[in-house]
């Protein structure tokens, strides 16, 4: 991103910056990473110098589990905008995510939620 902090990028005849075309897809994401790691943090105690893992509960796996959904959702919807817009864009060709890629996560979701945890 910070190769391309000042690029812009021509869509429907329409000068835009492109780390604000990203921003629409990565402003999701931030917000699961920090859903995510506020429930860790919580769960994270430091005991004589060390650090000790509290069992997460049915809420915070709960919470979890969403938050991995929008990471997901939110990668998905920036790959299809790749996708449709590469021809257009060629730099957006960088952006390091593929459908097998997401559908190795989503698989890895799926068997997490099927997991009984309450």
């Amino acid at each position: 991103m910070k190769d391309h902090k000042d690029d812009t990028i021509v869509l429907d005849g329409i000068e835009i910056p492109l780390e604000s075309v990203f921003a629409k897809y990565l402003d999701p994401i931030s917000k699961a990473v920090e859903k995510s790691y506020q429930i860790a943090k919580k769960l994270q105690k430091k005991i004589d110098g060390n650090i000790e893992w509290d069992l997460p509960n049915a809420d915070d796996i709960s919470h979890l589990i969403s938050s991995a959904e929008a990471y997901i959702k939110a990668f998905e919807d920036l790959r299809k905008f790749v996708a449709d817009n590469v021809t257009k864009v060629p730099d957006l060709k960088t952006v390091p995510l593929t459908k097998e890629m997401l559908d190795d996560l989503t698989s890895q979701l799926e068997t997490v939620k099927k997991m009984p945890f309450y």
